[in-house]
């Protein structure tokens, strides 16, 4: 229903080179996007997944933000009951279940931070493309 400007945008044009989104969740208001970045390469041969995050809105070119990559690896089996929530301090956050068997907790994403890092990461856009222009 009200489907009157449908925008189509491949997400794995996202992805760094040789790798691959896997969308997992998404938010219930469609602004936020849980991926998992696979295709990495372990220690022993394995094949390990980052995660990511992305916004999608009218604010950036083809309605999604730069991809924001953990630092980590995991393996897709580590997270586990996710969901988006709205968190009555820290607003629209991610959380879930992580058990990578060293380690169990429950980890919660802000997304507040995660814009943080896609501004940060669009303002270094920015000044290289002005740095390139003199």
């Amino acid at each position: 229903d009200n489907y009157e400007d449908p925008k189509l945008f491949p997400l794995n044009i996202l992805a760094p080179k040789g790798k691959t989104l896997e969308i997992q969740t998404v938010s219930p208001d469609c602004k936020w996007i849980f991926t998992y970045i696979c295709y990495y390469e372990g220690l022993h041969k394995e094949s390990l997944c980052k995660v990511g995050f992305i916004k999608i809105s009218e604010e950036y070119p083809g309605i999604a933000s730069p991809l924001v990559i953990l630092d980590e690896y995991a393996q897709k089996t580590y997270f586990n009951a996710c969901s988006f929530i709205e968190h009555p301090e820290y607003g629209s956050c991610f959380i879930c279940s992580y058990d990578n068997g060293n380690k169990k907790e429950t980890r919660l994403y802000k997304m507040s931070d995660v814009q943080k890092e896609i501004d940060r990461i669009l303002l270094e856009k920015a000044k290289s493309a002005l740095s390139e222009g003199k």
